[in-house]
């Protein structure tokens, strides 16, 4: 697989000081889970890691990757973003911390409002019409208690 300029990596607040002072090591199977559009990092962060609240995306530049970048093989809308780095460790020198995002429960990443406008063929006013009145809703029922 062709290698990119850069890929972004999520992870959880806990990590970015170990990160920015040690560089990114790869989980015991040898690998490194990353991303190639920020349109998708919200939509990581709570999907495929679980994060509730803050999370933390780093940029890695391809001149510090020396394994293989293959396609991750999930079943998830946002595959085609998805990427492994066959490696055991990238050097700090070669990462740059983006900074700390919000996952937002209640308010549409950008990837659900291209998934509503693609999908749906709705406009962007209405993909978040939608969203509101889903927020909404939820909003009421934990109200009620229900």
């Amino acid at each position: 697989m062709r290698k990119n300029r850069f890929y972004y990596h999520v992870t959880d607040l806990k990590n970015v000081d170990q990160i920015k002072e040690h560089g990114l090591k790869a989980n015991k199977e040898g690998l490194i889970f990353v991303f190639t559009d920020m349109v998708v990092s919200g939509l990581i962060a709570k999907e495929h890691y679980g994060i509730e609240d803050r999370y933390a995306v780093f940029k890695i530049f391809s001149k510090g990757i020396s394994g293989r970048v293959i396609k991750d093989r999930v079943a998830e809308f946002s595959a085609p973003y998805q990427r492994v780095i066959i490696q055991e460790k990238i050097s700090k020198m070669y990462i740059e911390f983006l900074g700390i995002f919000k996952v937002e429960p209640y308010k549409p990443t950008e990837w659900d409002l291209l998934l509503l406008k693609r999908l749906k063929g709705s406009t962007s006013k209405d993909a978040r019409k939608v969203f509101e009145e889903r927020r909404q809703f939820i909003k009421n029922r934990i109200g009620r208690g229900d």
